[in-house]
């Protein structure tokens, strides 16, 4: 299964602590959950013409919430998150706010 590089990344994530990531040029995506470290380096080069110097993965596992519905209770989706190191001196200038 070959995945399209424009698809691998759902979504930056804005967050306080991305805010303050991004002073060091590392910055935070919401990612597909069957990519891996290779393919969004790949990505993030392609797509936003920089070069990678690190990609780091974590897991969100879902959480449980205390709303009770019909059929039990809720809780939130899982997602993978990747986080991004870019050369010294390189931006993301589309996702600065």
């Amino acid at each position: 299964m070959k995945i399209e590089l424009e698809s691998v990344l759902l979504k930056p994530i804005v967050t306080e602590k991305s805010t303050r990531l991004r002073e060091d040029s590392c910055y935070t995506f919401h990612v597909r959950k069957d990519t891996n470290k290779v393919t969004i380096k790949k990505a993030i080069e392609k797509i936003f013409n920089v070069t990678v110097v690190s990609c780091k993965i974590s897991i969100v596992k879902p959480k449980k919430h205390m709303l009770r519905t019909r059929r039990g209770y809720g809780s939130s989706t899982g997602f993978k998150k990747a986080y991004v190191t870019l050369k010294k001196g390189e931006k993301i200038s589309e996702i600065e706010v």
